[in-house]
């Protein structure tokens, strides 16, 4: 995923284009606290000194039947 990632932002760093990576593969593990080494990996290609990055991710409801705007 890191890899993926890279290859988008590298891509539009030579385009001299903005780029918006979506990682919509939710799940219930982990602490989702941003010390993993996958959060911690992503994280690193999108700061205040990378304009033009965002990584944006799906919302979830894995749990639950109804979506939280519905509860």
């Amino acid at each position: 995923m890191l890899l993926a990632t890279r290859f988008i932002f590298d891509r539009a760093d030579e385009a001299q284009q903005p780029a918006v990576v979506n990682l919509s593969l939710g799940s219930d593990f982990g602490g989702h606290d941003g010390r993993t080494a996958l959060e911690l990996g992503l994280a690193s290609f999108v700061s205040a000194n990378q304009p033009g990055r965002a990584i944006v991710v799906a919302q979830g409801d894995a749990f639950w039947s109804q979506p939280s705007a519905a509860r």
